[in-house]
């Protein structure tokens, strides 16, 4: 074994690396992938010899590098690394399902002037049509009918051959994924990577300089300026040839609108408020002033008899009736609901809540953790419908002067959608 400083070919060290770039990528901590990347390149040049003397750990973290080159995509500096990067190092990108591509990329964008977009754009797309990466076994193209190696630049030709010239049109889009048998015939997991390369193409094929290829958020106009809006506060300025594209774009929101949109997205939909407010009149009425029959009626909801699933209306509306009545802090005296929440923590490793749980079982946050255990594993919502149910438990609450829920959620304005609040 070489001697290298630091001493990074022990597992020691390397476990050490990797535990800070899942972090990084669980999290999209940037700059600490930024900084990892920087450290490795320093390394390699201070050490030669790394790549001869320790071919294993080199081959390891040379994986581990490119992986968090993607994580720092919007950080790198130098566009010639990014080019290189869908060139050559495309497929480590099925190792990380979880990798936002599309996004990444698209703030990777915004730290060019608009004019210089839709050059580098091409560029990126040369390099991915150029890329030899083998990511499935040979398939036959959908258009052409001929058979190809199942590399990266393969699959960009044949989604672009089916797509034409119009990378917005969503039902010519539908029917690629399900007409191209190639596409069909591939694994779930390459399927979703598939997916993700080709909203990228999508967007390559798409100038910048329109409303469907714009990258910020909006243009607004400023004492008479036209400037680029970024979500965040970030204002660039803008080319005033492109005034014309002011009018495709939404403009800036009043506040009086921006209240209007979240009521309308917080509230109920029509169908659902019809089924789940009769529930609701009907529990108030034959148990609204008994919490512990009410409280068995969130019980035999969210814990059916064996074999059976719960129902989404009936978890929903008893879960209200219960904070309408004023008791929804005292529900976790049930036992059964009591170790519900109690195997959750301890599946997740979180010993420290499970004994807290024990000893106050109706603590605020022991509340926060059951609601969003409920609405997001056990009924298994996507996060933006379960933050908006807890939300409504939570507003139910404050209409009774209570705020302890409030916290739990919050509507995000970037992405139009509802969003847990971290460590709630």
């Amino acid at each position: 074994m070489g001697t290298f400083n630091p001493p990074i070919n022990t597992q020691e060290w390397y476990d050490r690396f990797s535990e800070s770039f899942d972090r990084a990528l669980t999290y999209n901590e940037q700059n600490e992938a930024d900084s990892f990347c920087l450290f490795y390149e320093l390394f390699k040049k201070d050490n030669p010899g790394f790549e001869a003397e320790e071919p294993e750990w080199a081959t390891k973290y040379e994986k581990l590098y490119r992986k968090a080159q993607w994580v720092a995509l919007p950080l790198l500096a130098d566009d010639k690394d990014v080019i290189e990067m869908f060139r050559q190092h495309v497929e480590v990108l099925l190792e990380m399902p979880d990798y936002e591509l599309n996004e990444r990329f698209r703030q990777r964008l915004l730290a060019l002037s608009l004019p210089e977009r839709d050059p580098f754009k091409a560029k990126i797309k040369d390099a991915l049509i150029q890329n030899q990466e083998r990511i499935t076994d040979d398939f036959t193209t959908t258009v052409i009918r001929t058979a190809q190696k199942g590399t990266v630049g393969n699959w960009v030709r044949e989604f672009q051959t089916f797509m034409g010239k119009d990378f917005t049109d969503a039902l010519l889009l539908a029917r690629f994924y399900t007409e191209s048998k190639a596409f069909g015939s591939q694994t779930s997991e390459v399927k979703e990577f598939l997916k993700k390369l080709f909203d990228v193409v999508s967007r390559l094929n798409t100038s910048s300089a329109t409303a469907a290829g714009f990258e910020a958020d909006r243009l607004v106009d400023v004492n008479g300026e036209l400037v680029e809006y970024v979500h965040g506060g970030t204002v660039e300025d803008f080319d005033e040839s492109l005034v014309a594209l002011l009018k495709q774009i939404r403009p800036p929101e009043t506040e009086e609108s921006k209240r209007e949109k979240i009521k309308t997205r917080f509230a109920d939909p029509p169908d659902v408020a019809k089924s789940i407010e009769p529930l609701i009149a009907s529990l108030l009425e034959t148990a609204g002033k008994d919490p512990a029959a009410l409280r068995m009626a969130v019980t035999k909801a969210v814990v059916p008899p064996a074999g059976g699933k719960p129902n989404r209306d009936q978890v929903v509306a008893t879960l209200r009736a219960l904070a309408r009545s004023g008791n929804l802090f005292e529900i976790l005296g049930d036992k059964k609901l009591q170790d519900l929440l109690n195997n959750y923590y301890e599946k997740g490793g979180r010993t420290q809540d499970a004994e807290s749980l024990k000893v106050f079982p109706n603590a605020p946050e022991h509340i926060k953790s059951f609601v969003r255990f409920v609405f997001g594993e056990l009924l298994t919502m996507d996060e933006n419908e379960a933050a908006r149910q807890a939300l409504q438990i939570a507003n139910i609450l404050r209409k009774k002067g209570d705020d302890r829920l409030l916290d739990i959620a919050f509507y995000d304005e970037s992405s139009g959608e509802f969003r847990w609040t971290a460590g709630k």
